[in-house]
């Protein structure tokens, strides 16, 4: 029964730093104007993104560290830090200012680049979600 509580503990913490609901109002603000099966594409291809960041995280995180000469020691350290800072942010209740000019919306018009990087790589699979993953596969 013990390894149902890790698992447990280890998916809502993941879910929380993830925090997919946040991800919503962004979503609908880069992808206005989209019809609904172009929202659809978007959806499926940041789902893949972050599933496919976090998968190779997982299993290939630990070796880049000790390629990097860095310890998992240093490394829950420093992720410790990202989420104390991710966790104040939300204790203050900030938002990061998205500035934009109408030349990078146009290179952002692409569904695919919507969908990676705004969507999936910062904000889903971010240092938080990474690092939790790399500490929970050591585990």
């Amino acid at each position: 029964m013990e390894n149902w509580t890790e698992y447990t503990r280890f998916v809502t913490s993941l879910v929380v730093i993830m925090d997919p609901f946040m991800a919503i109002p962004i979503f609908l603000s880069m992808t206005k104007g989209y019809s609904s099966q172009d929202r659809s594409r978007v959806v499926r291809i940041a789902i893949f993104t972050v599933a496919a960041t976090l998968i190779v995280t997982a299993f290939a995180g630990e070796g880049l560290l000790a390629f990097m000469g860095t310890s998992l020691g240093s490394f829950r350290v420093g992720g410790g830090i990202v989420l104390f800072m991710m966790a104040l942010a939300m204790l203050q209740a900030r938002i990061d200012p998205v500035r934009s000019t109408p030349h990078e919306e146009e290179v952002a018009a692409s569904l695919a680049s919507v969908g990676v990087v705004p969507l999936a790589i910062p904000l889903l699979a971010g240092p938080g979600a990474m690092s939790t993953v790399v500490i929970g596969m050591q585990r």
